[in-house]
Parts: structure tokens; sequence; C-alpha cells
């Protein structure tokens, strides 16, 4: 038995970094594309080789998604139904990270691709950058030298939502009233709560157009 269970184990650890290496050829052809193709785009005389590798890699990660799409398929099937597949915060995490990436590779091919719609598609890309991050925390879960680091983590996540909801609480109060202060409209509510969760951390600096130093002094 011990052996049996040996083999199995082996057999699917093995099966797990295969996935894992896939995974990470995946989030380089993505990382480039991204980071080194798009800015390329943005140029003011964008090159044809740069139009032709962005399609490329466009292409390469359409391609890519069939892989993990067909796994999350045959998840889906091997469930009673939807509510036990969405049980698992892991299956969620992996169905938006398709979703994510196959709607900004749409839009990003929908208009011109230096243009509003490639712009769109950044935004679906840098959701898409967190979502791979959570699966490089599910792929180093199946490791002995890293599960435990993953599930701390993500107990500390957890454990910080009653932190984050006091914190957020005390960012709106003060947000409220650094922009009520004003003595005029300079700053838009966003500029306000930004500076006043970088106070949070540490910064001083108070908004300059408060009412009198003294004011100034309290906050």
């Amino acid at each position: 038995l011990a052996e049996l269970l040996k083999f199995m184990w082996s057999t699917s650890i093995t099966y797990h970094t295969s996935l894992f290496l896939y995974w990470i050829l995946f989030s380089l052809v993505f990382a480039a594309y991204t980071t080194l193709v798009i800015p390329l785009l943005h140029e003011s005389d964008v090159e044809d080789s740069s139009l032709w590798i962005a399609r490329g890699c466009k292409f390469l990660l359409l391609i890519g998604l069939i892989k993990p799409a067909n796994i999350e398929y045959r998840q889906y099937q091997s469930c009673s139904g939807a509510k036990e597949y969405f049980n698992n915060r892991w299956n969620i995490a992996d169905v938006l990270s398709i979703l994510v990436l196959l709607i900004g590779i749409v839009i990003d091919y929908s208009g011109d691709e230096k243009g509003d719609a490639l712009k769109i598609a950044q935004g679906f890309y840098g959701a898409e950058f967190l979502l791979l991050g959570t699966k490089l925390f599910y792929f180093l879960r199946g490791y002995s030298s890293t599960s435990f680091l993953v599930n701390m983590v993500l107990q500390v996540i957890k454990d910080m939502f009653f932190f984050l909801s006091v914190m957020l609480i005390v960012t709106l109060s003060f947000g409220g009233a650094f922009f009520v202060l004003q003595v005029n409209d300079e700053q838009s509510p966003q500029d306000i709560l930004f500076q006043t969760y970088t106070m949070l951390l540490g910064e001083n600096d108070v908004p300059e157009s408060f009412l009198g130093d003294w004011v100034r002094w309290v906050f």
C-alpha cells in the first residue's frame, strides 16, 4: 500500500509540474506582450514588424487558453453541478483568468491595434496579471517546500478582512473631512482619498488648500 501511494503521488506531482511549466511558459508570453510589445504600439511611428509581433503574441495566447479551458471544462463535468464547482475558490480564479484574458484579446482585436481599443484591453491585461499571480499560489501549494508558506499567506489575507474594513472606514471619514475643509475645489474626491491613504502609510503632507494653518496642524 505504501509503495502504491508513493507511485500515485509521484505520478500526480509529475502531472502537476508539467502544468506548472506550461503556466510559466504561458505567463512569459503574456508578460512579454504586455510589457515589451504593447509599449512599442504606443509610439508615434509604429513599425510593421511590431504589429506582426503583437499579432503573433495574441495568437499564441489564444491558442494557449485552449488547454486551461479544457481542464476547467473537465473539472466542471466531474462535479455534480455549478454550485459544487464554484464552491472551490481556485476554480473561480481559473475561470476569471480565462475570461478576463479572452475579453482583453477580443477587445484588442476589435479595434485599431494602437488606438482606444488597446487602451481598454490594457485594463483587462492588468487584471490578468493579478489572476496569474493567484495561479502561482495554486501551483506552489503542491510542493512540500512551499505549501506551508502559501497557506500562511492565504490565512493572513483572510484574517485581514476585518482590519481592512476598519481601515476603509477611517480612510473614508478623514477623506470626507479633508474634502469639506478645502477652500476651493482644487482636488477631486479621488485625489483626496488617495492622499488620505498615503497619510495612513506614513506621509505627513496635509492638503495645502485647507482653511488656515491651525486646521492643518490639527489634522
